[in-house]
């Protein structure tokens, strides 16, 4: 399979793949308030799925705003009020002293996590989360989470230390079926997705036969739907970047004249809810080049 890159074609079949699955799981957009929202995420929906969840949304527009405004906005009674159950400012607080801890990390000489790294990451991980939050906010911030990565360890106990691959099978297969069902999920999930991407190469009648064998003919069109969305967006960008770069690159105007040219560029490219992800977009492209 090719590699992935941001701007080509190689990765559409797996974004839109992942897209499938929370459609297939009948997983239905949350519509809470938007007073917390800050201006790029007011095309999106507000994430209250899990307090963790809830934290991560609060903190996405990090460098849109400043920590300390960010703090200032949870702190607030609003804030609280939208997320269902109790959700502790100080909680918050040491949320963040945590994630800051983890970034003041050394990190690991190197690019190959081996068994070895996975326990030494699990072991820090462990100290860390002990040291900032109690056994039951443990639980309740990253539960699922601790549980997934100390599964990806065993199994690879099992792969390091099982040469039989008839037996190592049957070990692995009996370890996931002790785990709970939404680590199964999860597992389930993944197969899917690399089943699904690896279709990218085959001609469109093949593909979508083995889209109908993989997730239903329901599914197969949503996710020919899904491909069909994203190629013709990926066509709208690359025109969009190209004009951009023209407007750029040209000096008989100011550099006010052409950030007014670009915008203007852009809302007549680009759908209104879409303006966000395209100036995101547009930063990335910038950082690449």
């Amino acid at each position: 399979m090719e590699k992935c890159h941001l701007f080509g074609w190689g990765c559409l079949t797996l974004a839109a793949s992942v897209a499938l699955l929370s459609i297939l799981s009948n997983q239905e957009p949350d519509h809470r308030s938007a007073s917390l929202q800050s201006p790029s995420q007011l095309d999106t929906e507000l994430d209250v799925s899990s307090v963790k969840d809830f934290f991560e949304y609060q903190l996405s527009t990090q460098g849109e705003q400043t920590l300390n405004k960010i703090i200032h906005n949870f702190d607030s009674d609003s804030s609280v009020a939208v997320f269902e159950g109790s959700v502790e400012q100080d909680l918050f607080h040491r949320y963040i002293e945590y994630k800051q801890a983890l970034l003041d990390l050394n990190p690991l000489p190197s690019s190959q996590l081996s068994l070895q790294h996975l326990i030494e990451i699990e072991g820090v991980i462990t100290t860390l989360q002990d040291k900032f939050f109690t056994h039951s906010e443990k639980d309740r911030l990253f539960g699922q989470q601790n549980l997934l990565r100390r599964f990806t360890i065993q199994k690879q106990e099992i792969i390091a230390t099982t040469h039989d691959p008839l037996l190592q099978q049957q070990l692995l297969d009996d370890l996931l079926s002790q785990q709970p069902n939404y680590i199964q999920q999860v597992n389930k999930n993944k197969q899917l997705i690399m089943q699904l991407a690896s279709t990218s190469q085959l001609n469109l009648q093949d593909k979508y036969i083995q889209h109908v064998s993989l997730v239903g003919e329901k599914g197969a069109k949503r996710l020919q739907d899904l491909e069909n969305q994203q190629r013709d967006f990926q066509a709208a960008l690359n025109g969009y970047l190209q004009q951009r770069d023209d407007i750029l690159e040209y000096d008989g105007l100011s550099t006010e004249q052409k950030n007014t040219e670009i915008a203007l560029l852009r809302t007549q490219s680009f759908a209104e809810q879409q303006q966000r992800r395209v100036q995101a977009l547009e930063r990335i492209y910038d950082n690449q080049r």
